[in-house]
């Protein structure tokens, strides 16, 4: 496995500018992609209760796999907690 582009100590707003996938792969973990974007992937995480580790491998396996099939990218919808509105 390759070194991951996107690390823990990532912010979330970083990770969504690496890559098309990042959303996506955020959401399904329940990470706040949009007032929470200024946390690292560590921080938000924790607040989701998941392995930052997890969340890492996942941005990564996605990005490669995006990288490998142009044009499968998944949608960017965001998830936002409520707070910034």
């Amino acid at each position: 496995m390759t070194n991951p582009v996107i690390t823990a100590t990532h912010s979330v707003d970083a990770a969504l500018a690496t890559t098309p996938v990042a959303a996506a792969v955020l959401n399904v973990f329940g990470i706040d992609t949009c007032c929470g974007g200024h946390a690292t992937i560590a921080e938000a995480a924790a607040h989701a209760h998941v392995d930052p580790a997890v969340v890492v491998e996942a941005l990564d396996a996605a990005s490669q796999d995006a990288a490998r099939k142009p044009g499968s990218a998944l949608p960017q919808a965001k998830v936002c907690c409520g707070g910034c509105k």
